[in-house]
């Protein structure tokens, strides 16, 4: 296989995930709209450098989310723009639901500034840390913009 963007192999990875979710390879395949299963073989294979088109990922998205997973292609593309991908809140906030989610992003910037800091204590960000503090960092993007969306739904 010829060298693949990094986009490309995190595109790889989220369509590999995402037929995991949806029950597999002949899971997908069979499932109304998709290709096939030498195609949907194809999407799954690292050897392979086909990619969903986007209403297979609509599909495969609709079941995550009917088996109340995020939809990993919407999240995905969120990701690479630089976005977070939430949940519009339902209801009316109520002083429990915004504590809960300040308490969220309290979490959430604890466990990025512990890992910050015990990073840059001994001699910088390794590669690994760096993964896993982007990681946080998302988390705590998502937080903040679930709190943000519950603000704007309204007062408690």
């Amino acid at each position: 296989m010829t060298a693949v963007s990094p986009q490309r192999a995190r595109a790889k990875r989220t369509t590999r995930g995402a037929i995991e979710v949806c029950g597999g390879i002949e899971a997908v395949a069979a499932t109304d709209g998709m290709r096939g299963k030498s195609q949907v073989g194809r999407w799954h294979s690292l050897d392979e450098t086909d990619l969903p088109s986007i209403d297979c990922c609509a599909i495969m998205d609709t079941i995550a989310v009917a088996e109340g997973r995020e939809p990993p292609f919407a999240t995905f593309l969120a990701h690479e723009i630089g976005r977070v991908l939430v949940d519009p809140p339902t209801d009316a906030p109520t002083r429990a639901s915004l504590n809960a989610r300040m308490a969220s992003i309290v979490t959430a910037s604890g466990a990025l500034q512990a890992d910050y800091l015990d990073a840059v204590a001994v001699e910088g960000i390794a590669a690994t840390e760096r993964a896993e503090m982007r990681a946080l960092v998302a988390q705590v993007q998502t937080e903040l913009a679930a709190f943000d969306a519950a603000l704007a739904k309204g007062a408690e």
